[in-house]
């Protein structure tokens, strides 16, 4: 018994419907990473530019904690930046499996250029 559910699931993982779905959901954990570094680098950024929020920041007493701030602040803006990139070539790679050959959003290729 167990033999056969090994085999349906693998003649499951060969269908071009499931692989199509596995596609579609590597492609939504790129949108997830990047929205997920943008949130998290637009909630130190609204702690930044909130006056009263960020005045322990700029206490002399603080230039530890303001550096430690800034470095945070440059490494989610990073992550940020990479995922973005990430995200481009991810969905340009998804267009062209999922999209290109059967003529689907033919515009793509007109905005991308």
């Amino acid at each position: 018994m167990s033999k056969r559910i090994l085999d349906l699931h693998d003649e499951l993982n060969q269908m071009p419907e499931f692989q199509l779905l596995e596609e579609i959901r590597h492609f939504g954990a790129s949108i997830t990473i990047f929205e997920g570094n943008y949130e998290q680098l637009k909630e130190l950024l609204i702690i930044h530019n909130d006056p009263i929020k960020s005045q322990f920041l700029h206490s002399v007493r603080n230039r530890e904690v303001l550096h430690a701030f800034q470095i945070e602040v440059i490494r989610l803006l990073h992550n940020y930046v990479a995922a973005a990139f990430s995200l481009v070539d991810h969905t340009r790679i998804h267009y062209r499996k999922l999209y290109l050959s059967n003529n689907r959003f033919p515009e793509y290729q007109t905005e991308i250029n």
